[in-house]
């Protein structure tokens, strides 16, 4: 039977922030612990969340979700929290977040593996194949491009996250001609509250002029696998993801679900270590470091209820 949580939405920037969980200034590292995968290989997909969105934009020059980490995260794991985990302007896929340890090419023309620790991400699938061309990284950032996943590029840019509160955000910059066809550029930056830091993390180029979002995302938080940390252990550690924010103005979702891809679903199967749960503001994504049982299991699918109101109600 799908488990129905009950959560409240308010429209408006400022409705949602007042609701972030307020951080303690003693807040401890996440204690990490290996797991038994039980023949599941990684990434982990341990909890998906979906909004579904109650409106298509037409034209998008900003997009992003702002989050919250309850705890530090350390380096000798490989957790990836993505608030922006899977979505389309117009028919190409792209998504990012935050990892523990990202990794990627020094430039576009040195194409060898470096892994700096921890940082933010912003990637993009699909579309015409792209090229190494079609990222800019930063000074000191990484890039990528392969057909592993796909057609596949990625900017990256080291930077050490904390606990804290977050806004993950694409904007639209520059367009231009190629073989005359329109091609534009969306730089990513992570926003860090409190201390209203403001990483550039690069940049990436999309085919087109003028973007859709048909308001449809997904919120991840992911265990993965790397050549530094091929089999990494697991951190207990808390996330919550506020709904999807469009050129400036929340998007209310129609409706919420999550999604635990187990052993023989689509996606990523993960071991069962995560659950999610409605919180004011948002939905809360609680990571263990250890294979829950019994009832503690969450159903692979369960919707969340969302009664919608305004901010006058």
């Amino acid at each position: 039977m799908n488990k129905l949580v009950r959560v409240v939405f308010l429209s408006g920037l400022s409705a949602f922030l007042q609701f972030i969980p307020t951080l303690a200034a003693d807040e401890k590292q996440a204690e990490t612990k290996p797991v038994d995968a039980g023949g599941v290989r990684l990434p982990w997909h341990t909890t998906d969340v979906r909004w579904r969105g109650s409106r298509t934009i037409d034209d998008v020059e900003t997009i992003g979700v702002t989050f919250t980490v309850d705890r530090d995260v350390p380096d000798t794991v490989n957790l990836y929290i993505s608030p922006m985990g899977g979505q389309y302007l117009n028919k190409i896929v792209f998504y990012g977040g935050i990892q523990s340890n990202v990794n990627g090419w020094p430039s576009p023309t040195e194409e060898r593996r470096v892994h700096p620790g921890p940082g933010a991400i912003f990637s993009r699938w699909g579309g015409e194949p792209v090229s190494i061309d079609a990222a800019r990284p930063e000074k000191g950032g990484l890039c990528e491009s392969a057909g592993y996943e796909g057609e596949f590029v990625s900017v990256r840019q080291p930077y050490r996250w904390k606990a804290g509160t977050y806004t993950w955000e694409i904007r639209k910059e520059s367009t231009e001609e190629i073989e005359g066809e329109p091609h534009t550029w969306f730089a990513c930056y992570l926003i860090e509250h409190g201390g209203e830091q403001e990483i550039r993390v690069g940049a990436l180029r999309f085919e087109g002029e003028t973007f859709s979002f048909n308001g449809h995302s997904t919120s991840f938080v992911e265990i993965y696998a790397t050549a530094k940390i091929p089999r990494s252990e697991v951190p207990e550690v808390s996330v919550v993801f506020q709904p999807p924010v469009v050129n400036g103005e929340p998007l209310l979702p129609s409706a919420v679900s999550i999604y635990h891809p187990r052993q023989g679903d689509k996606g990523s199967p993960s071991p069962p270590l995560g659950r999610a749960e409605a919180v004011d503001g948002g939905v809360k994504v609680n990571l263990y470091n250890e294979v829950l049982q019994g009832e503690d299991v969450p159903p692979n699918r369960y919707s969340l209820e969302v009664p919608l109101r305004s901010k006058q109600d």
